[in-house]
């Protein structure tokens, strides 16, 4: 048998018409706009929760060939911008990736 899982409420409050527009929507599923609201933010979360570790591998790959480094950081507008997002990626990174930026 499934496991069923403890769920919390919460409250959220929406316009008039963006309520409308959810209901209408709801219907069109054969679902209440309670579940229709918990699936949507439960596939955003799915898609997006990790999102920002997803970015930072992929900052990693790019930043860790010396090369690629060097032609990113040629023009100074986005060696200034992305200066301290790279520091701060290397301080929250794995401790193992560290090495292949330093």
């Amino acid at each position: 048998m499934a496991e069923v899982q403890e769920r919390e409420r919460m409250q959220i409050r929406l316009s008039k018409t963006n309520m409308q527009r959810l209901q209408d929507m709801a219907g069109r599923y054969g679902m209440s706009a309670n579940s229709l609201v918990s699936y949507i933010l439960g596939q955003w979360l799915d898609n997006n929760y990790d999102l920002k570790d997803k970015m930072r591998e992929q900052m990693f790959s790019i930043f860790a060939s010396e090369d690629k480094l060097e032609k990113v950081f040629a023009n100074p507008i986005f060696a200034e911008m992305m200066g301290g997002i790279v520091r701060e990626m290397v301080q929250q990174g794995s401790p193992e990736r560290e090495d292949e930026i330093a």
